[in-house]
């Protein structure tokens, strides 16, 4: 008969254990879903043009509203808009908007987004849009 032989006191191999996977087992990994931003079209720039005045706007909420966690703050949608008026009439209301909140003036900052977008309208805005389109005839 064959006997078994087994090694006495035996006992696994001593793996050596690199540091990297100590220091990996021991920090918790955090996984961030980080929420990416929409990739709807860029409003159009604001030119010259007062009937362009609703669809300017409405481009520029519809970003605005896909990506709410990048415009957290009336700040930053405010100076948004202005980013996209260009030369024309809107030139000066622009650069004064701009500078006061770039400025970081108290005043620029008490106007609320929906307040800011009153204002644009009502400056920008057709007086009466019935009277235009006599005027054109």
């Amino acid at each position: 008969m064959v006997e078994d032989k087994k090694p006495s006191e035996s006992r696994p191999k001593d793996v050596p254990v690199t540091k990297e996977a100590v220091i990996g087992a021991t920090v918790p990994v955090q996984v961030v879903a980080a929420e990416k931003e929409v990739k709807a079209t860029l409003p159009r720039a604001f030119t010259r043009h007062r009937k362009d005045v609703k669809k300017f706007l409405q481009e520029v909420l519809l970003y605005i509203v896909l990506n709410p966690k990048t415009f957290t703050i009336d700040w930053m949608k405010k100076l948004f808009l202005l980013s996209y008026m260009t030369d024309g009439p809107g030139e000066f209301w622009k650069n004064e908007k701009t500078d006061l909140l770039l400025a970081f003036n108290p005043d620029a900052e008490k106007v609320l987004w929906r307040d800011f977008v009153e204002d644009f309208k009502t400056s920008f805005e057709p007086l009466d849009t019935a009277l235009e389109a006599q005027l054109k005839l």
